[in-house]
Order: C-alpha cells, then structure tokens, then sequence
C-alpha cells in the first residue's frame, strides 16, 4: 500500500513572498503531481516490485504531461460515457462530478 503526500512547503514560500513584494493574489490553487504538491508516500513491503515500477512508470508520465489521468472515454457505473474519448475533465469538472466510474462499487449519493 501507499498514500497520499502534500509538500505544501514550497506553495506557502512563494505566497509569503509574494505577499512580502506587493505581487499576491487571491486565486484558486489544487496542486498536482506535475508541480510537486502531491506525491505518494513509499511503498509498503507487501506492495510488489512490478505494482511499484507501474505505478512509478505511470506516475511519472503523468509528471511528464505524457498521460492526463481524466481524459476519455470514461463511463459511469451503469456503463454511459461520461467523458467522450479524447476530452479532458478539468479540476472544476471533476469536484462537480455526482458519478462514479466504472470499476467504482458505491453511490456518489452516500446511500
């Protein structure tokens, strides 16, 4: 197993000086893989050496901008395209999403 990590500590750096030179503004900011705010933690021993080197590998794509993890074709549970092959969901798409995909077992819903 892993987990998620955030290194928030080089986005506050810069929006501490940047409000110390006058240049700070308000905006929206989610991080990603590509700008170093997330990573995952190391693997756990139980994790594979061929599952970490995929994930690795796939990580790594993603930080390249070779792979975009949310382009379609993405269904939902029931097997409708969501996401037509080829379109990208953008970070305000993805928090208005109210379905899971396929593969996902639950409810978006809660119940």
């Amino acid at each position: 197993m892993t987990g998620t990590v955030y290194h928030w500590g080089g986005y506050y750096t810069d929006r501490v000086k940047a409000a110390m030179n006058g240049s700070w503004k308000s905006d929206n900011y989610y991080g990603s893989i590509s700008d170093g705010l997330i990573d995952l933690a190391p693997f756990g021993t139980s994790v594979p050496q061929s599952v970490r080197d995929q994930i690795t590998a796939k990580k790594d794509a993603i930080k390249s901008g070779s792979f975009y993890e949310f382009t379609g074709p993405l269904k939902d549970q029931t097997g409708a395209v969501h996401v037509p092959a080829g379109t990208k969901l953008t970070v305000s798409d993805l928090y208005a999403m109210d379905w899971f995909v396929q593969g996902v077992i639950g409810n978006p819903k809660g119940s």
